[in-house]
């Protein structure tokens, strides 16, 4: 089972929100399969915001019990996007007030299920509880509502 997170490696994307809402739904989610969380999206080792946010993700990861079951691709082709997203079941989008956003239109086209910031442009673009769903940036949440998508729910 994968879930993906794609956005370039800056702290305003958020991405810590996703390794914990991983981290919640492999600790109290029960999960029927291994799953593989896999933060992809772009990189530029000349820019020390990426160097940093790329580190502080690997040592969140780590503290969370979930390195290894933690993916970091620094940097993918289209072909590997398209790839990886015919493999995602569920795209954690992060961001918080982003404006419109291509990501999860992209991932919804492909299939995939789209949890979003309930904030900017995904406000417009995911259908929430049709397409995926719209939530405040609050781990748990996201954690409970992926062990709801992957587990099914509880009653």
């Amino acid at each position: 089972m994968i879930l993906t997170s794609l956005n370039r490696y800056e702290r305003k994307k958020n991405i810590p929100l996703a390794l914990e809402a991983f981290a919640h739904y492999v600790t109290k989610g029960r999960p029927a399969t291994d799953p593989v969380l896999v933060i992809a999206g772009g990189f530029d080792p000349r820019l020390e915001e990426n160097v940093s946010v790329h580190r502080e993700l690997q040592e969140r990861a780590i503290e969370l019990g979930i390195a290894d079951k933690v993916v970091f691709l620094r940097s993918i082709s289209n072909d590997q996007r398209i790839l990886l997203l015919e493999h995602t079941k569920v795209l954690l989008y992060t961001p918080e007030n982003e404006h419109f956003g291509i990501v999860p239109v992209e991932a919804m086209y492909m299939g995939c299920i789209a949890l979003a910031c309930n904030s900017g442009g995904p406000l417009e673009s995911v259908a929430d509880g049709q397409t995926g769903f719209l939530m405040p940036p609050n781990s748990e949440v996201w954690g409970k509502k992926i062990t709801e998508i992957l587990n099914g729910p509880k009653d």
